[in-house]
C-alpha cells in the first residue's frame, strides 16, 4: 500500500485527517478478479482469509461461493495489489481534475497518465486470463472490462479492438470480448467517437461474416445493435451494404437490421422498403429451420416497428408514410408464413410463425383480413393441440381479434362459440397447471381475449360463463370465475346492462364446497361490491359469504396477520381454511375501509352480529360495524345510529346488548373479539337507552384498558366476567325501567338455547341472567328463569355448572327464599331420577346432583350473612348432604363419581371461607363440622396412594384447611395431618413415568396438578401451625412428617423436607416475640433436620439447609435477638449450600463437618443435651448417610462441648440404649467408620511416588483423638474376642498397633478383613452390605478403610462362596472413578486380588479386569505412579491364574500397553513390566498363535540388554522371564543357557554370556541373525547409557559371527555409522564400549 501511495503523484498539502475513505480494492486471486472494500487507513500488514471474505461479503453472492472458500481456506495475503484501486464512487473524468483524496499519507490529486498506466496493467492482465477454461472466468472477467471501460471507455475498446484483430481466440473467450464491447458502448454512449464507432461496426461486421458460431454472430449483432444507438442511420447503411443473399451471415444481418430497426424507429422504418424486397424473395428458397426462425422474428421486428411509427408519425421529419405502403410485401410474408411454413410442424419456427403473424395482422388491409378470418381462426384453434408451448398461439389469436374488432370485421357466431369454448378450456388447463411465469403469461394472454370480446359478445360470454358455473367441477368453476373477475374489473362498462344476469350467475356458485373456488368467488365479489353490485337483491347473500369463510375455525393461538390485501392466488394449486379465511377477512376490511357502500354494509353487518353461527367471524365482522357506524355517526346530526324507518330488519337493541356482553366475556380465547365488541357497544350507547351512557362513559374506558393489559392473563377471567357483570348491574340500576329489564331477562332467557354450541359464551349468560334477576321484583320471572337455567345447562360440562351455580347464587343474593324453593322444586320434580336405586349408576344423574350441590356452596358463599344463618344447617347442608350420601335398599353406597365428589369440596369449602371468623363477625360454630371433616378424610383416603389424577384430594385438603378456622376446635389436627400426608408425600414425582398411569393428562396439566396438591397439603399444614404459633405447636406438626422425613424413598423424604422448609419460613414470618421464650422442642426439630444435610438427594439436602438457617434464626428470635438480626454462624451456612451440589465423599464429608461445627457454637448450654438425644437417634437410622453424619455429628459434639455436659453418665446411658439395638455385624461396621474417622487416615502427599533411594516419607504423624482411637479399638477387639473369632492374625502382625496409624490403618484393616475372613464368614455379608454404600457418602479416610477391606477380602475364597464377589468387584470398581489417588490405588490392588479369591471362576473375570488394568495403566501413565506399577503387579495376578490355552485377543492388547513401561527411567516400573511380560510367554505357541508368539520374542533382545542393570530387581525379573522363554526357543542351547539363569548362587559374566548367545544364534538360528542385529541396533538410541552400551557389546559380537554375505549389506554399512557416531558419545562408557566393538568388525 506504501508503495502504491508513493508512485501518486503528492500535492504540496498535508492531510489533517486521521482516517481516510474506503477504497475499492480489485484483487486478482486465481483467475478471478475480486472486488472488496478496503480502509487504507488501517495498520495491518497481513490480512487473514477470513478478514478478506468479512469485507468482500457484500459481493460475494455475485461469485460462487464454494471454491472462493476453498481457494482462500487456510491462506495468509501478505500484499494486495491497489493497481487497480478505484474510489467507491467512479467520479467523471472533467471531474477528476477538481478532486482531492484523502490517505494515511497525505493529500494526493489525480494523475491522468497514472490512471492511463493503470488501465494498461489492468487490461493485459485481465485480458491474459481470458483463456481460463472456466466458464465462471469470462463472465467476471466481462464485468471487470466494463468497470475497466467506466473509467476509459476510448482505451478500453481500441485495445479489444486491436487484441480481437490480431488474435485468433477460441469461441468462448472472443464472445466474452465482443459482450465486454458492448456493454461498454452501452455505458459510454454519449462519449463515443465516430471513428472509434467505424472500427468497431467493422470489426463486428467482420466477426458476423466470418464467423460459424451462432454465439458469436449474436454477440456481434448485439454490438452493432448498441452502436446503432448513437449512429443509427450510419450502422444501418453498413450492415446493409454488406448483405449477401443466400449466405449463412445474411440471416443474421436481417436479424440484426431489424433489432436496429426497432430500437430506432423513426429513423430507420423509411429505409425499410428495400430492406423487404430483397428479404422477400430468399423466404422461399429457405429450408434450414435456424434460418427460417431467423426471419420470422425478423419480419416480425420489422412489423412491430411500421406499426410504432404508423401510431406516431410525429416523431419524424420526412414525409409521412402510410399503411398501404406496404400491403404488398406484407401480404406476400403472411400467405408464405401461414400457407407453407406453418404446416411443417416445426415447433421453434412455428413459435415464430404465431408472434410474427400477431405482427403482421395489423398490417393486412381489410378485404385482405376479412378473407382470411373464417380460415385463420380455426387455423390457430388447431395449433392448440400441438405441443409446443400455448402461449404463441393464444398471443398470435388476440391480436387477430383485436384486429378484427378494432376494423368491425364480422366474426361468424358458429366460430365465436368455439372460441369462447376454446378459450374457457385452455384457461382450465392453465389453473391446473403449477404457478410459473410462463403459465402467468398464458392466463393473461387468454383473459385479454375476452377483454377484447367482451364489448361486443358480453351476452355471448356470460351465458356461456352461466352454463361452465353451473357444472359441479372445481376445474371448470375456477376458469369461469377467472375470467368474470377479469371482465368485471377491465370492462365494468359492458357488464353494466348484465348485472342481474352476473348476479345469479354468482349466488349459483355460493354453495360450492372447494377452498379454491371459494378464494376466487370471494374475489368476484369484491370486485361486484366495487361496482355496486350489493345494493341490488341478492347482494346480502353475497355478503354472507365473505362472512361464512371468516367464521372458519381457527387455532385459539393462532397469530393474525398484518396482510390484510394478500388474496389467495387463482392459480394456487391448494387453499386451506386459513388462507380462505384470512384473505376473506382482507376483503370485508377492504369493503369497510375504501369503498362508498357503508349504508349497504350497516344492516348485513348488524344481522350478522347477533347471528350465533358465525361466532368464528365475530372480531371482523364487530370491528367492521364498528367503522361503518363510526362514519354514519360523524356524518349524521344525531346520537342514534340504528334508523328503523330506513332499515326495518335492524336487530333490536337489548338483543345487540345481550349478544356484545356475551362475546366480550372471553379475556382470552375469541381472537380478541372483547375490545371491537365494547366499541361497538359503546357506540349504540344511546340506541341501546339514553340512561346508559352515563353510566359506560365511566366505565367503558377501564373495561377496554383492563382488557387490552390482560388478555393473556387466563387466570384473570373470573375478575373479568366481575367487572362486567358490576358494569351490568350499575348499567340497569340507572335505567330503571321494569318493563325494559323484565324484556331483557326474556331476551336473556331466550338466547340460552341459542348458545347451545358454544359452552364458554352460555355459561357467562348464566351469570349475567342471575345478576340481572337481582334487579327484578317478580317471583314468577325468577322462579321460570332460575328453572329453565337449570333445565338448559349441561350438568356434564365443569365450566356451565359452576357458571350456573354462581348465576343462582348471584339472584339468591335478594332473592334467597325464592331461589331455595325453586331449588326445592327442581329436586321434588328429580327425586325419583335422583333417588331410585336403579339410577345410580346413571352418569347425567350423578351431574345434576353436582349441579346442585354447587348451586347451594354458591348461595352460601354469595348471601348475605344475616339472611343465609337460620337456613344453614335446617335447609342447605341437610339438602347437600342428602344429595351427596347416596343410599341403595336402605344402605349408604360409596360414592365413585368424580365431579360429585369435586363439588361436595367446593362446597364445603365456599361454606367455610363463608362463615370465616372476622372483626365484624363473631366466629361462627358448625355443629355438623366432625362430620363434613370425616366425609373430607373419607374422600382423601379413598385417593390411590402411588398415582395422582384426579383433584380431589387437593380439593378436600382445601375444604379442610378452611374448616379448621371454624367451631367447635378439634382436640387434634394430628390424625387428620397423617392422612392428608399419607395420601400426598407417596406420590412419586410428576416426571416419572409411575405418574402418568391411568391419566389423559399432559406434561404441563400433571406438573399442575402435583404442585397444587403439594400447595395444599402445604398450606393445611400452615393452618394446623396457625391454630397453636409456638414451638411448640410448630414441633407437634414437624413430628407428624417424620415418617416421611426418614422414609427410605427418595422422593417422599424430598416432599417432606420441602414442607418443612415452608413450614419453617411461615413461622418465621408469622413470628411476634416480646419475651424470651427457650424451647427444647425447636431444638429436637434442628437435630432432625441438620442430620438431613447429608442425605442422598439434592432437593433434600438443600431444603434442610435452608430448614436449619431458619430454624436457628427462630431460636435467636425467641432468646430475644431482634427481627434483622444476622448471626455470623447461622450465615455461615449459606456458604454450605453452594457445595450441596457435589455429591462427593469429600463435599459431603465437608458438609457434615461444617454444620455440626455451626451447631456446636449456637445451640446453647442447657439445650445440649436434647440436641445430643436427637442425634443419638440418627446412629441406628436405616440410611447410611444419616447414621455416619450422626456419627460426625456426635463426634464434634462431645470433642468441642463434652466438658460441659452436666449428666455424663445420663448421656451414656442414652446412647448405650440406642447402640444396643445395632447387630454384631453391624457393630463392627460402625465402628470401623467411626475409628477410620477418629485415626484420620493420612497418607504423604509423595505415598504413591516411587521413592528414589535414601528417601523416606518424612516423619509420622500425631494421632488425633487417641483416647477415642484406643477405645474404638478395644470395643472391636472386644467384639472379635465374644464371638468365635481369633484375634491371633492380628496380635502376631501387630495388627491393632497398625490399626491405630493413620500410615499404616490400611494395612491394619487388611489383616481385619483376612481375620473376619478367617473366623467370621458367615457375618461378612451384613457387613459388606452396610458398609458398600459408605464409599460415596462419606469423607476420604472412610472410604480408604472400606476399600482397604474390600480389597483384601477379595484375596479369600470364601468371598466367592458367600456371593459376594460381583458386590466387591463393582464396589472397587467405582473406587477407581474416586477423586483420592490413596482409594484408586487400593481399588486396583484389591482388583487384583479377585484373582486369588475366584481362581476357579477367573475366567468369568479376567476380561472386565484386564480390561480394567489397562485402562489404569493409561490414564495413570505419569512417571513415579505407583498406581501403575500396582496395576500391572494385578494383571500378573490374573495371568498367573489362567490356564496356558487361553487365547483371548486382550493379551495382545496387554503386550503393547506394557511395552513402553520396558524402558521406563524408574527401575520399578520397568520390573512391573517385564513381569507382565513373563506372564505373557506361557500363553500360546508358535503353531496356534504365530504373530502373538513373534512379537513376545520381539522383546529377547530387550530383555537380554537388560540382564546387568543397576537394579538388582530388574536384573532378577529378567533372568526369570528368559527362563519362561527357554521352551519356547527353537534352539536347544540357548533354551540351556537360559534355563541356566535361575541357578542359584551362579555369578553372571555378562559378556561373556551374550558372546555365547550370539554365537548359538548364528549357528542354530543363521537365518534370523540379520533379524536379531537390526532389533539390537535400534536400541543405540536409548536414553539409558548402560543399555546402549550392552546394545553395542551384543551388536558387535551378533556381527562378528554373522555369515559372510552380511558384511557387505547395505543395512550392514548403516550400522557401522552409528557405531562409529557413538564414540563421540557424552557418556564415557558408552565411548568405551563403541571403541571395543569395533575391534570385532575389521571385516565390514
Amino acid at each position: 500500500m506504501d508503495a502504491e501511495v508513493q508512485r501518486v503523484h503528492v500535492a504540496d498539502v498535508h492531510s489533517s485527517y486521521t482516517k481516510t475513505p474506503p477504497m475499492k480494492i480489485k484483487i486478482l486471486l486465481n483467475s478471478i478478479l475480486v472486488h472488496m472494500e478496503l480502509d487504507t487507513g488501517a495498520s495491518q500488514s497481513l490480512m487473514s482469509a477470513q478478514q478478506f471474505k468479512r469485507l468482500w461479503s457484500h459481493r460475494a453472492r455475485r461469485l460462487k461461493l464454494e471454491r472462493i472458500e476453498t481457494q482462500l481456506r487456510g491462506k495468509l495475503f501478505t500484499k494486495l495489489d491497489l493497481t487497480s484501486a478505484d474510489m467507491t464512487e467512479e467520479l467523471a473524468e472533467n471531474s477528476k481534475l477538481l478532486t482531492i483524496i484523502t490517505t494515511h499519507k497525505g493529500l494526493f490529486v489525480y494523475n491522468s497518465k497514472m490512471v492511463t498506466n493503470r488501465i494498461k496493467c489492468s487490461m493485459a492482465m485481465i485480458i491474459s486470463l481470458f483463456s481460463d477454461e472456466d466458464d465462471f472466468v469470462p463472465m467476471r472477467l466481462t464485468e471487470s472490462l466494463q468497470e475497466l471501460g467506466r473509467i476509459n471507455h476510448k482505451y478500453v475498446l481500441t485495445y479489444c479492438h486491436k487484441y480481437l484483430t490480431k488474435n485468433k481466440l477460441q469461441p468462448a473467450p472472443r464472445w466474452a470480448l465482443l459482450t465486454a464491447m458492448t456493454l461498454v458502448i452501452k455505458d459510454n454512449l454519449g462519449h463515443l467517437h465516430t471513428r472509434l464507432a467505424k472500427k468497431l461496426s467493422n470489426l463486428a461486421l467482420m466477426n458476423m461474416i466470418r464467423s460459424e458460431h451462432v454465439d458469436h454472430q449474436e454477440a456481434a449483432s448485439c454490438l452493432l445493435v448498441s452502436l446503432g444507438a448513437r449512429f443509427p442511420i450510419e450502422i444501418f447503411k453498413h450492415i446493409e451494404s454488406g448483405c449477401q443473399p443466400w449466405t449463412q451471415a445474411y440471416f443474421y444481418m436481417v436479424l440484426t437490421l431489424a433489432r436496429l430497426c426497432r430500437a430506432n424507429v423513426h429513423c430507420l422504418v423509411p429505409r425499410l422498403k428495400p430492406v423487404l424486397r430483397n428479404m422477400l424473395p430468399t423466404l422461399h428458397g429457405v429450408t434450414d429451420g435456424e434460418m427460417k426462425w431467423t426471419l420470422c422474428v425478423s419480419l416480425g421486428l420489422f412489423s412491430e416497428s411500421i406499426q410504432m411509427y404508423l401510431s406516431n408519425p410525429e416523431g419524424t421529419r420526412k414525409p409521412k408514410l402510410e399503411k398501404k405502403m406496404f400491403f404488398h410485401d406484407i401480404s406476400a410474408a403472411y400467405d408464405l408464413l401461414l400457407n407453407s411454413w406453418l404446416p411443417m410442424k416445426e415447433p421453434k419456427v412455428s413459435r415464430a410463425i404465431l408472434e410474427t403473424v400477431a405482427q403482421i395482422i395489423q398490417l393486412l388491409p381489410n378485404d385482405k383480413l376479412d378473407k382470411e378470418l373464417p380460415s385463420l381462426i380455426p387455423t390457430l384453434l388447431l395449433v392448440y393441440q400441438e405441443t409446443f408451448p400455448h402461449v404463441s398461439v393464444t398471443r398470435c389469436l388476440c391480436s387477430v381479434l383485436r384486429t378484427a374488432t378494432e376494423r368491425n370485421s364480422e366474426i361468424p357466431v358458429t366460430q365465436m362459440q368455439i372460441l369462447l369454448i376454446t378459450f374457457h378450456e385452455q384457461i382450465c388447463v392453465v389453473m391446473e397447471q403449477p404457478q410459473n411465469t410462463f403459465s402467468e403469461k398464458q392466463l393473461n394472454e387468454i383473459l385479454c381475449c375476452f377483454r377484447v370480446l367482451a364489448p361486443a359478445f358480453a351476452s355471448q360470454i356470460l351465458e356461456i360463463l352461466r352454463m361452465q358455473l353451473a357444472i359441479d367441477n372445481e376445474q371448470i368453476q375456477l376458469g369461469a370465475l377467472a375470467v368474470l373477475k377479469y371482465l368485471l374489473d377491465t370492462v365494468p362498462s359492458n357488464m353494466e346492462s348484465q348485472k342481474d344476469h352476473i348476479l345469479n350467475c354468482v349466488r349459483r356458485s355460493l354453495l360450492t364446497g372447494s377452498n379454491r373456488v371459494k378464494g376466487i368467488l370471494a374475489q368476484v365479489i369484491y370486485t361486484m361490491a366495487c361496482h355496486n353490485y350489493l345494493e341490488r337483491e341478492g347482494g346480502k347473500q353475497l355478503v354472507e359469504f365473505i362472512i361464512q369463510q371468516c367464521a372458519l375455525p381457527t387455532e385459539e393461538n393462532e397469530e393474525s396477520t398484518e396482510s390484510e390485501e394478500e388474496f389467495c392466488s387463482v392459480m394456487a394449486a391448494v387453499v386451506t381454511d386459513k388462507d380462505l379465511r384470512r384473505q376473506c377477512e382482507g376483503l370485508l376490511k377492504l369493503m369497510v375501509g375504501t369503498l362508498p357502500i357503508g349504508d349497504v354494509l350497516w344492516s348485513y353487518l348488524l344481522e350478522f352480529v347477533i347471528t350465533v353461527k358465525y361466532t368464528e367471524a365475530f372480531t371482523i365482522v364487530c370491528g367492521s360495524s364498528y367503522c361503518v357506524g363510526i362514519k354514519r355517526l360523524m356524518a349524521s346530526n344525531t346520537q342514534f345510529v340504528l334508523n328503523y324507518e330506513d332499515y326495518p330488519n335492524l336487530p333490536e337493541p337489548r338483543t345487540l346488548l345481550m349478544r356484545l356482553l356475551i362475546v366480550s366475556s372471553s379475556l382470552c380465547h375469541g381472537k380478541g373479539r372483547g375490545v371491537p365488541a365494547l366499541g361497538l357497544l359503546y357506540l349504540l350507547a344511546m340506541d341501546i337507552h339514553p340512561a346508559t351512557v352515563r353510566v359506560w362513559d365511566k366505565e367503558f374506558p377501564m373495561l377496554c384498558n383492563f382488557l387490552e393489559k390482560n388478555s393473556e392473563k387466563p387466570n384473570l377471567q373470573n375478575d373479568w366476567e366481575e367487572k362486567l357483570l358490576g358494569v351490568v348491574s350499575q348499567t340497569l340500576e340507572a335505567n330503571a325501567d321494569k318493563v325494559w329489564i323484565t324484556q331483557l331477562i326474556a331476551e336473556m332467557t331466550h338466547c340460552i338455547h341459542t348458545y347451545r354450541l358454544y359452552p364458554t359464551e352460555r355459561a357467562f349468560l348464566y351469570k349475567c341472567l342471575g345478576r340481572v334477576l337481582r334487579l327484578t321484583q317478580d317471583k314468577d320471572i325468577i322462579s321460570k328463569s332460575l328453572h329453565q337455567m337449570l333445565q338448559s345447562v349441561e350438568h356434564n360440562e365443569d365450566f356451565e355448572r359452576d357458571r350456573v351455580a354462581a348465576g343462582i347464587g348471584d339472584c339468591a343474593v335478594t332473592h334467597l327464599d325464592t331461589t331455595l324453593t325453586t331449588l326445592k322444586v327442581f329436586m321434588e320434580f328429580n327425586r325419583l331420577c335422583i333417588s331410585s336405586p336403579f339410577h345410580q349408576v346413571d352418569n347425567h344423574i350423578m351431574k345434576v346432583k353436582s349441579t346442585l350441590i354447587l348451586c347451594y356452596g354458591q348461595i352460601m358463599s354469595r348471601c348475605p350473612r344475616d339472611h343465609i344463618l337460620p337456613r344453614i344447617e335446617t335447609d342447605i347442608l341437610h339438602n347437600v348432604l342428602a344429595l351427596f350420601n347416596t343410599k341403595m335398599f336402605g344402605l349408604k353406597s360409596k360414592v365413585k363419581d368424580l365431579t360429585l365428589k369435586l363439588s361436595l369440596t367446593n362446597t364445603v369449602t365456599l361454606l367455610a371461607k363463608a362463615f370465616q371468623p372476622s372483626e365484624e363477625h363473631p366466629p361462627y360454630t358448625l355443629s355438623r363440622k366432625a362430620e363434613l371433616l370425616s366425609c373430607m378424610q373419607e374422600l382423601i383416603t379413598a385417593e390411590p396412594k402411588e398415582i395422582l389424577s384426579t383433584w380431589v384430594r387437593k380439593s378436600a385438603m382445601d375444604a379442610c384447611a378452611a374448616l379448621i378456622k371454624l367451631q367447635p376446635s378439634l382436640s387434634s389436627e394430628t390424625k387428620l395431618i397423617r392422612i392428608c400426608l399419607n395420601r400426598v408425600f407417596s406420590l412419586p414425582d410428576w416426571e416419572s413415568s409411575t405418574a402418568d398411569q391411568s391419566t389423559n393428562m399432559d406434561m404441563a396439566e400433571r406438573q399442575k396438578l402435583h404442585t397444587d396438591t403439594m400447595a395444599s397439603v402445604q398450606g393445611l399444614l400452615k393452618q394446623c401451625l396457625l391454630l397453636d404459633l409456638s414451638p411448640d405447636g410448630l414441633h407437634s406438626v414437624f413430628k407428624t412428617m417424620e415418617t416421611e422425613i426418614q422414609s427410605a424413598r427418595d422422593h417422599e423424604r424430598e416432599k417432606a423436607m420441602e414442607s418443612t422448609l415452608q413450614l419453617v419460613t411461615f413461622y418465621l414470618e408469622k413470628l411476634q416475640v416480646s419475651n424470651k421464650v427457650p424451647s427444647l422442642n425447636l431444638v429436637r426439630i434442628i437435630g432432625c433436620v441438620g442430620l438431613q444435610c447429608a442425605d442422598p438427594s439434592h432437593v433434600v439436602r438443600e431444603a434442610a439447609i435452608k430448614s436449619l438457617y431458619g430454624l436457628l434464626y427462630i431460636q435467636l428470635h425467641l432468646e430475644g435477638f431482634p427481627v434483622g438480626h444476622q448471626d455470623k454462624e447461622v450465615e455461615h451456612l449459606k456458604a454450605i449450600k453452594g457445595g450441596l451440589k457435589q455429591f462427593t465423599s469429600q463435599a459431603l464429608f465437608q458438609t457434615c463437618t461444617a454444620v455440626s461445627n455451626v451447631l456446636t457454637k449456637c445451640i446453647a448450654h442447657e439445650q445440649l443435651n436434647t440436641l445430643l438425644f436427637t442425634v443419638f437417634k440418627g446412629l441406628t437410622d436405616k440410611h447410611r448417610n444419616i447414621s455416619c453424619t450422626a456419627s460426625i455429628v456426635t463426634n464434634v459434639l462431645i470433642t468441642t462441648r463434652g466438658a460441659t455436659l452436666a449428666d455424663v453418665w445420663g448421656t451414656i446411658k442414652v446412647l448405650s440404649r440406642h447402640l444396643h439395638s445395632i447387630t454384631e455385624p453391624r457393630l463392627v461396621s460402625t465402628l470401623l467408620i467411626h475409628l477410620s474417622f477418629s485415626v484420620s487416615v493420612r497418607f504423604p502427599t509423595n505415598f504413591l511416588t516411587i521413592p528414589k533411594a535414601g528417601n523416606t516419607f518424612g516423619p509420622a504423624l500425631r494421632l488425633n483423638y487417641a483416647d477415642a482411637c484406643h477405645y474404638s479399638a478395644e470395643i472391636l477387639r472386644a467384639v472379635l474376642s465374644q464371638g468365635k473369632g481369633d484375634d491371633r492374625i492380628m496380635r502376631e502382625m501387630g495388627g491393632w498397633h497398625l490399626f491405630v496409624s493413620p500410615r499404616k490403618h490400611h494395612e491394619g484393616v487388611t489383616l481385619l478383613a483376612s481375620t473376619l475372613a478367617a473366623c467370621a464368614a458367615p457375618h461378612l455379608i451384613s457387613i459388606v452390605e452396610q458398609l458398600t454404600p459408605c464409599l460415596v457418602n462419606i469423607g476420604e479416610s472412610q472410604r480408604i478403610t472400606i476399600a482397604a477391606f474390600f480389597g483384601e477380602l477379595l484375596n479369600h475364597s470364601v468371598v466367592w462362596d458367600l456371593l459376594l464377589m460381583d458386590t466387591l468387584l463393582e464396589s472397587l470398581f467405582r473406587c477407581l472413578l474416586d477423586e483420592s489417588p490413596i482409594v484408586q490405588w487400593l481399588a486396583v490392588q484389591g482388583l487384583g486380588n479377585a484373582a486369588i479369591g475366584a481362581s476357579q471362576r477367573i475366567d468369568t473375570y479376567c476380561t472386565k479386569l484386564l480390561s480394567t488394568m489397562l485402562s489404569v495403566i493409561d490414564q495413570k501413565s505419569k512417571p513415579e505412579n505407583l498406581i501403575a506399577v500396582e496395576a500391572m503387579s494385578s494383571m500378573c495376578k490374573v495371568l498367573g491364574q489362567l490356564q496356558e490355552d487361553y487365547t483371548n485377543p486382550i493379551l495382545g492388547d496387554v503386550a503393547l500397553a506394557v511395552q513402553p513401561y520396558l524402558e521406563h527411567q524408574h527401575e520399578t516400573m520397568r520390573a512391573a513390566a517385564f513381569n507382565v511380560l513373563g506372564k505373557l510367554i506361557r500363553f500360546g505357541s508358535v503353531e496356534m498363535n504365530p504373530p502373538y508368539m513373534e512379537h513376545i520374542k520381539s522383546t529377547l533382545i530387550r530383555l537380554l540388554l537388560h540382564l546387568n542393570a543397576e537394579s538388582i530387581e530388574v536384573t532378577n525379573v529378567c533372568k526369570s522371564v528368559l527362563n519362561s522363554y527357554a521352551p519356547v526357543m527353537e534352539s536347544a542351547n540357548i533354551s540351556k543357557m537360559f534355563q541356566e539363569l535361575s541357578s542359584e548362587g551362579t555369578t553372571l559374566d555378562y559378556e561373556n554370556y551374550l558372546s555365547n548367545i550370539s554365537r548359538h544364534i548364528a549357528k542354530d538360528l543363521d537365518n534370523q541373525i540379520p533379524l536379531y542385529i537390526r532389533s539390537c541396533a535400534a536400541f543405540l538410541r536409548n536414553v539409558l547409557p548402560a543399555v546402549r552400551g550392552n546394545a553395542l557389546t551384543f551388536l558387535a559380537f551378533l556381527m562378528y559371527n554373522a555369515p559372510p554375505h552380511y558384511y557387505t549389506s547395505q543395512s550392514a554399512a548403516q550400522i557401522c555409522e552409528q557405531i562409529i557416531a557413538l564414540l563421540s558419545d557424552h557418556e564415557q562408557d558408552v565411548r568405551t564400549k563403541a571403541a571395543k566393538a569395533m575391534r570385532y568388525l575389521y571385516m565390514y
